[in-house]
């Protein structure tokens, strides 16, 4: 069995015990008053994205208070992007161009690391294209 057969393997387990990786009420409460933001409603998901993958500069839904992202095991970490045109907002109801942001931070795909902020207008993020498969887990706060 290679490296990656094992990963998947393990992946393929967490399936199992996904109840054990839900944000609760308490936790989601908890990074809302770290973060400075409203409460609401607290969704975790395990995703698997597929190589060729990639998502455009984008805010969220306006409903989203704030998201982590938790890497399990891919590539390419989420990038932040602020827009070339000044002063450029967005309502999150579509991803953008890559063409008319500039990528401001890039952070590493390292397992077991996480990324979070609080959505705005101007909370511009996305992922740049992937060779292989990218597996994380996403934390969310909805209002």
């Amino acid at each position: 069995m290679t490296k990656h057969s094992k990963d998947m393997a393990n992946l393929d387990a967490l399936k199992g015990v996904w109840k054990d990786v839900q944000i609760t009420k308490d936790e989601g409460d908890e990074i809302s008053r770290r973060l400075g933001t409203r409460t609401g409603e607290y969704k975790s998901r395990l995703v698997r994205d597929p190589g060729g993958y990639s998502l455009g500069p984008h805010t969220d839904d306006p409903k989203k208070v704030w998201a982590f992202v938790y890497y399990l095991m891919g590539e390419n970490g989420t990038v932040l992007f602020t827009p070339k045109k000044q002063g450029f907002e967005h309502d999150g109801l579509a991803h953008l161009e890559f063409k008319d942001f500039n990528a401001v931070k890039r952070f590493p795909f390292k397992p077991n690391s996480m990324v979070g902020f609080a959505r705005t207008n101007t909370s511009f993020h996305g992922v740049e294209p992937t060779k292989g498969e990218r597996w994380t887990i996403l934390y969310n706060c909805f209002s």
